[in-house]
């Protein structure tokens, strides 16, 4: 009492919550040991379970050192496992016998077969679910295509939810591409358990430094240490002392032969199986009470809003992908401003589409990207995008950009959905926003109309010189032409005036995204009402169980007033009778 924290070794040293204790401790062990300081040793990797938001607390408390997190095998097979247990409340095709325990063990072969090669790894996880359901040209070393698959799934909703729930791992590939494990600390924190007991007071005196240093040693070196303690003070070894540790020491090194051999291993698998069938029969009756896992999850932050009215500092850019499919990768990336050029090949984890292949030369040939059948320099996706925004940032310090591309509505939706897979949407702040040359044109060139007639392709032909004509459906060639029909037309001011800001198209993307995967929880009304109505309720987040309770207990009216009800002064589903009259039809007759 009376005393300030810094003049003596205090006791009371936490203040917070129990669930803030993990991630204080590991800001403080990270980022302010002594130890490690006075070591001149810098932690930079970090091995951890997906539970907890450590990470992030050091990261921030730490801004200017970039931290690797690594996810410890088990803890991710447990929970990989996990969430293929919970879709069986959803899917009747994985309550099949044999699916889970497949695709756990297909996850696990591509795993041990790609590792330390996160991109690698990532390819072959999104093209798991294309495994699952027979199709097997694109399947890796880990896929046996030539077997007798006895596990073949066939619903389509079930394949869209394997896709996105894949891709969160294959985005996350680089966390677990490493064979990283946590067990040994598992195993010290047990070992300190023993001499320091968690049912005891012990943070008032400094016993509790004394138990901890003692399971140090006793982790270290064995229970001998203590033998050697008393001769360091100059006592006797002690014979029960002495006794005590060679019995200790003798069955630690027994129960850890045992533990190694097969058959404990194989009686372990046993016990764990029974575990788990035991689990999912009580959460049955007890529900969801902790959701693990929740650090796979991709964290998508919207950037900040940023001042629309500034000058921006144009740049023309276009894209090459894999097809032109909403789930399309970035092939090629290219941008120019002034004499400033930008061109960077990507190479897919996806197949390229034969039509993609016959505009644009670039095809996948024995996992290299080829450009016309000729293996060109290519990177990563991430590496890719970070590339681009250097790029970026290179062209000015004081000025955001303003992206301008022929048919923008594309690409803007391409590069954003990348950003998110990628977990980089924020780092592109300075993007102010997104322009369409196409609409453009259209208000330059009124009086041309019919299909094909504002293609790049055709206005360079008719408005450029021959001389400045360049390959078509090459990036860089596309991004030249399409800077000199700007300048042709003077039409920087339009352009400026027909930005969309880059919040309010990251803003749609997200949105699009939720309403997109809460579709699954309308699965039921498919074909009954359009996908338009459908996406309207997504939106709202009304899900198939609130209709059916709202039937069952107000009746079909309220279906209708629910339908019709306004919302910031729109209708909130449609006025259209017929849908809510569709919609009470199937509950009556299902």
């Amino acid at each position: 009492m009376g005393h300030d924290k810094n003049d003596h070794d205090c006791r009371l040293n936490y203040l917070g919550s129990a669930k803030g204790m993990e991630t204080d401790a590991g800001v403080q062990l990270i980022n302010h040991s002594n130890i490690l300081k006075e070591a001149k040793l810098q932690v930079r990797v970090i091995i951890g379970d997906e539970d907890s938001s450590m990470i992030a607390a050091v990261r921030k408390d730490n801004p200017y050192i970039y931290f690797y997190k690594l996810v410890d095998r088990n803890h991710m097979v447990k929970n990989f496992g996990k969430v293929l247990y919970e879709m069986q409340e959803n899917y009747k095709q994985m309550k099949k016998k044999g699916v889970v325990p497949h695709i756990k063990k297909c996850f696990a072969y591509a795993v041990s077969q790609n590792k330390g090669n996160s991109d690698r790894l990532a390819r072959e996880l999104r093209r798991m679910p294309e495994h699952l359901y027979g199709r097997h040209e694109n399947c890796g070393f880990w896929c046996k295509y030539k077997e007798k698959h006895t596990i073949l799934l066939t619903d389509e909703n079930l394949y869209t939810m394997l896709v996105d729930f894949f891709n969160k791992y294959a985005a996350n590939a680089g966390k677990f591409s490493v064979a990283a494990s946590s067990q040994a600390n598992e195993s010290f924190n047990n070992v300190i358990a023993h001499k320091a007991h968690k049912n005891q007071c012990l943070r008032r005196s400094e016993a509790c430094d004394f138990r901890v240093g003692n399971g140090v040693c006793a982790w270290n070196y064995g229970e001998k240490c203590m033998a050697k303690f008393r001769m360091r003070v100059n006592l006797s070894e002690g014979l029960y002392t002495l006794k005590y540790a060679t019995t200790a020491d003798g069955k630690r090194f027994t129960r850890k032969q045992t533990n190694t051999s097969s058959k404990a291993k194989l009686r372990r698998v046993i016990l764990k199986q029974q575990r788990e069938s035991l689990r999912k029969s009580l959460e049955k009756s007890e529900g969801i009470t902790y959701q693990a896992n929740c650090g796979m999850e991709i964290e998508i932050n919207l950037p900040e809003k940023s001042n629309a009215d500034a000058k921006p500092l144009i740049v023309y850019f276009d894209l090459e992908t894999t097809g032109l499919d909403i789930n399309a990768e970035i092939v090629q990336i290219a941008a120019k401003c002034g004499k400033y050029e930008f061109d960077f090949y990507i190479n897919p984890t996806k197949e390229i589409s034969k039509s993609a292949t016959k505009f644009t030369g670039l095809s996948n040939d024995g996992g290299m990207l080829c450009l016309n059948g000729k293996a060109v320099e290519s990177s990563n996706l991430k590496d890719g995008l970070l590339a681009f925004k250097q790029f970026l940032e290179s062209l000015s310090k004081f000025k955001k950009c303003l992206l301008v591309a022929h048919n923008a509505s594309f690409d803007t939706r391409i590069l954003l959905r990348n950003l998110i897979s990628c977990n980089i949407l924020r780092d592109f702040d300075i993007i102010q926003g997104f322009s369409d040359s196409l609409k453009a044109f259209k208000k330059l060139i009124s009086q041309k109309k019919g299909p094909g007639q504002f293609t790049l392709h055709g206005l360079a032909t008719e408005y450029l010189a021959s001389e400045d004509l360049q390959n078509f459906h090459d990036a860089v060639g596309d991004v030249r032409m399409l800077e000199k029909l700007a300048r042709y037309f003077n039409c920087k001011k339009l352009l400026v005036g027909l930005k969309q800001s880059y919040y309010d198209c990251c803003n749609r993307i997200i949105e699009n995204n939720k309403i997109n995967s809460r579709l699954q929880y309308l699965r039921e009304l498919k074909g009954v009402i359009s996908i338009t109505y459908l996406k309207k309720l997504a939106k709202h987040n009304i899900t198939y169980k609130q209709l059916v309770e709202l039937y069952k207990n107000e009746g079909s009216d309220d279906i209708y007033k629910m339908f019709c009800e306004k919302v910031g002064g729109k209708v909130k589903i449609t006025k259209d009778i017929k849908i809510s009259i569709a919609v009470v039809n199937f509950f009556e007759t299902n």
